[in-house]
């Protein structure tokens, strides 16, 4: 019995064809979700820490009204353009309210509600929301000195409702992540 090597077949030319296909299914998988993870890949949202105060004089929405947002620190400056600041409260006569601000878009006549000051703003003409930047010592502030126009933006037309002991929630969103990177619960005082 004589053996001869060249004919016989190891491997069927089908088996050989999948083999193949099973093969290149396996890299094409294995390096599509190598480059899918990678174009996932987010940026974390900026950290925010901020101080918040709100007074109502006596409940009546006298000339020392205001809230005041203050930065203690950021992880990086953020554009207050890039921002949204939600506010919503219920007060003790069950008056309630919500409110959503955002940066850039004139809310207040040609203003653009908080008015800014500090460091961040480095243009006194450019105070309004959306125009300046927010970094350490930045202060967002809305006050009834000249008008009510500030507060009426901030915490709605009837803010005045607002009495001593209330709680306003703030939420500061960072739009361009979708993410909340504030929210804190104040106490108004008088």
């Amino acid at each position: 019995m004589k053996l001869n090597r060249w004919n016989d077949e190891a491997v069927s030319p089908v088996v050989g064809i999948m083999l193949m296909l099973v093969v290149t299914l396996i890299l094409a998988a294995i390096i599509g979700g190598m480059t899918g993870n990678m174009a996932q890949t987010q940026k974390k949202p900026p950290q925010l820490v901020i101080e918040a105060k709100c007074v109502n004089d006596g409940g009546t929405g006298g000339p020392d009204s205001f809230l005041d947002l203050s930065v203690l620190s950021v992880s990086e400056g953020i554009k207050t353009g890039d921002l949204k600041i939600l506010t919503e409260w219920e007060s003790g006569s069950g008056a309630s309210n919500r409110t959503m601000v955002t940066g850039g878009i004139p809310n207040a006549g040609e203003r653009t509600y908080p008015l800014g000051s500090g460091p961040g703003v480095f243009d006194d003409s450019k105070r309004d929301f959306g125009n300046y930047t927010l970094i350490a010592g930045t202060r967002m502030n809305v006050n009834r000195t000249y008008s009510d126009d500030g507060m009426n933006v901030m915490l709605g037309d009837n803010w005045k409702s607002l009495q001593t002991g209330d709680t306003v929630r703030i939420q500061v969103v960072h739009i361009p992540g979708g993410a909340i990177i504030v929210d804190k619960e104040i106490t108004v005082e008088e």
